[in-house]
């Protein structure tokens, strides 16, 4: 390590909790940390809230199926990847 980057590590992670200007992040990142499940199962929720919606809207086509709405939909659908993964497992 050089001096800089030592002072570049003092000034960014030290100094902010002896000045006291990284109460508000510590306090944002513990209130996170606490209700982490909380977020996590709102997340699934809307998930699968949104998932549901779209098979009502097109009903019978199963979004995780290949070929399911043509080339455009197909495309749209490869974030989606992990998530048919995890839903066929």
């Amino acid at each position: 390590m050089t001096l800089g980057t030592d002072v570049q590590l003092f000034a960014r992670y030290v100094a902010p909790v002896f000045r006291g200007s990284a109460v508000t992040a510590e306090a944002g990142r513990d209130w996170a940390a606490a209700d982490r499940g909380e977020f996590v199962g709102a997340a699934g929720a809307a998930i699968t809230a949104a998932r549901r919606s779209d098979r009502a809207q097109s009903p019978g086509e199963d979004a995780c199926a290949p070929g399911a709405g043509g080339e455009k939909a197909a495309k749209r659908r490869r974030p989606m990847k992990a998530i048919c993964k995890i839903q066929r497992s």
